[in-house]
């Protein structure tokens, strides 16, 4: 029958501090042990531990730990949990030996429950990194163990430094030193002691050198060392920096197509000319105002029920609709008599054109019946007999405001739309044209403008759309024949004792002249730096051997030089190299500009 007061708990390598907690609680027993391997997780941080020790607390129960091998730990489950008696046997009888050694340290820990570590070693080697991490956070009274157990760890210290030295393993009272050791380690384990590192004695591979010959090896590195800086390392570092001048050229080239290479004699230099065509179309709102009247007009079928012969209406006779709007017939008309075949009148009638009297939308009348007012004013008979009627509506009327097409609105148009096509068409020289040519001018510029259904000046519209179409043509010149031209215009002046700086060339070209003969000539301005020319090889020569001051004297009387900074290498050395070898001068133009 399991002792409720008491309790062993195995745990796994893997137990997280939240499960063996949640065993604890479920357990019942006041005294509980845990078996843990040394591996197990709870052991890697003191964290787990002083969780585990606080949960103790709290619930008011004595947790011993007894870490054993992995290895053992599986190999001999059963055998620790019959063993459980005597693990508990030696945490009471540490309990009651440290009681005895110290009761005045009692008032400095008063928990009921206390957290006590066994170690239960069953390998060689010694997990001390388990143990500094037990004794860190274990809370024990501080007691002396007694003899037996100091005498019993000793015992097994010295079994272990005798089994380090045996080649074939632990000896046949392997498993007795183990079961001594697992009784010998109680409630806390002092570390055994590290054994010593053995001395080593080192062993030297080379032969012992004699002085004479490490004397004379010195000797012969510091000759050799005496040679390489007297004549192999000093040297020399000269940078010049020469004086610039611009020197300035105005002259005028002329462009021609019909020759194929520069002539220097006349400044010519081939040409070629490019055409670029684009459009562009938009539509645009009309913005011009205009008051236009308009009368309406239609169509009225007159009838004539008065007599079997003709009537004639003169021009301009006029009908009043039902509305009370007055339309006038545009011409005379004749309008037959009526007929009667069958006892049933039948009236003659015509078609006939009429217009509004007055323009406006208000005479834009739906179909309506007319009489002919004049009639009524007369008192006639015929009034009644004579009549007509309208089968459509009238239309046209209008006296208003409206938008037309003006001559602003196509100068507009016409600036934006050119504008952007010319735009178009330098951009597509700028892509076409490659850096080996220049772009002299654009020449001349074609314009052509064309507007959607051919809407005029003054006509009334809301909006129109306008297309232009431009026509850009381009002077070219090839950028190697205007520097040859250039090149041959300056050195035919150029002193033999001054060359030109590489790449400080500038120019500007003028505005193109075209005279009546079709020639294209224009006027350019050319700015270059020069410089005195330099011979080194000379200067090489010339200062072999010299120092500071006959240096300094040779470089003041030469001319067109601005600064000369002279370094020595090693820095001991005064002189100039006598070898030109050793001698290196740097030419620098750029600083100078």
């Amino acid at each position: 029958m399991e002792n409720k007061k008491q309790k062993i708990i195995h745990l796994n390598a893997d137990d997280e501090i939240d499960f063996i907690i949640d065993k604890i609680k479920k357990c019942e027993a006041k005294e509980i042990t845990l078996i843990i391997p040394e591996s197990a997780m709870i052991l890697q941080d003191l964290i787990n531990l002083k969780v585990l020790r606080m949960n103790a607390k709290e619930l008011g129960k004595n947790i011993s730990i007894v870490t054993i091998d992995d290895n053992e730990y599986f190999k001999t489950d059963n055998k620790i949990e019959n063993q459980s008696s005597s693990i508990k046997d030696l945490i009471d009888e540490s309990e009651e030996k440290l009681s005895e050694g110290n009761d005045s340290d009692d008032s400095d820990d008063s928990d009921d429950s206390v957290l006590k570590v066994s170690f239960v070693e069953n390998s060689e080697s010694e997990k001390s990194e388990s143990k500094i991490k037990m004794r860190d956070i274990i809370k024990v009274k501080k007691a002396d163990v007694d003899d037996g157990a100091n005498s019993a760890i000793k015992e097994i210290r010295k079994e272990k430094e005798e089994n380090l030295l045996q080649q074939d393993g632990f000896n046949q009272n392997e498993n007795k030193n183990k079961e001594d050791s697992r009784n010998a380690n109680v409630v806390r384990v002092n570390d055994f002691e590290k054994p010593k590192r053995r001395n080593r004695r080192n062993i030297s591979l080379l032969p012992s050198l004699s002085s004479k010959f490490f004397i004379g090896f010195i000797i012969v590195c510091l000759i050799t060392a005496l040679a390489i800086f007297g004549f192999v390392l000093p040297r020399s570092d000269i940078v010049i920096t020469l004086k610039t001048e611009a020197l300035t050229y105005d002259f005028e080239f002329v462009a021609d197509e019909l020759i194929d290479s520069i002539d220097s004699v006349s400044n010519k230099i081939p040409s070629e000319k490019i055409d670029i065509i684009n459009e562009e179309s938009g539509d645009y709102p009309a913005t011009g105002k205009k008051h236009i009247t308009e009368k309406a007009a239609g169509k009225i079928t007159i009838y004539n029920e008065c007599s079997t012969g003709p009537q004639t209406l003169v021009i301009n006779t006029r009908f009043l609709s039902k509305e009370g709007k007055i339309f006038r017939i545009n011409k005379a008309v004749k309008i037959a008599g009526f007929t009667k075949p069958e006892d049933k009148i039948i009236p003659g009638s015509v078609i006939a054109d009429v217009v509004a009297e007055e323009p406006g939308e208000s005479y834009n009348i739906n179909s309506t019946s007319f009489t002919i007012p004049k009639l009524q004013e007369l008192n006639s008979w015929k009034f009644s007999c004579l009549y007509a009627r309208s089968e459509q509506t009238m239309s046209g009327g209008i006296d208003k405001e409206v938008l037309s097409f003006s001559d602003s609105d196509y100068l507009t148009a016409k600036e934006k739309l050119v504008k952007v096509v010319k735009e178009k068409n330098e951009k597509e020289f700028s892509d076409k044209i490659s850096d080996e040519y220049v772009l002299l001018e654009y020449l001349e510029q074609n314009e052509e403008i064309k507007i959607k259904d051919d809407v005029k000046t003054g006509d009334v519209v809301d909006s129109f759309q306008m297309t232009v179409l431009v026509k850009t043509t381009a002077l070219l010149v090839a950028k190697n024949d205007l520097d040859d031209l250039i090149s041959e215009k300056i050195n035919s002046d150029l002193s033999s004792e001054i060359e030109l700086v590489e790449g400080s060339r500038k120019y500007e070209i003028g505005e193109v002249n075209k005279d009546e003969n079709g020639k294209i000539s224009m006027p350019i301005s050319v700015s270059q730096n020069s410089t005195a020319k330099v011979d080194i090889d000379k200067i090489k020569d010339e200062i072999a051997g010299k120092n500071e001051l006959e240096l300094r004297k040779y470089f003041v009387n030469m001319k067109g030089i601005k600064t000369t900074d002279v370094g020595f290498w090693p820095f001991w050395v005064k002189s100039i190299p006598s070898s030109s070898d050793k001698i290196n001068i740097t030419i620098d133009i750029n600083s100078s500009m």
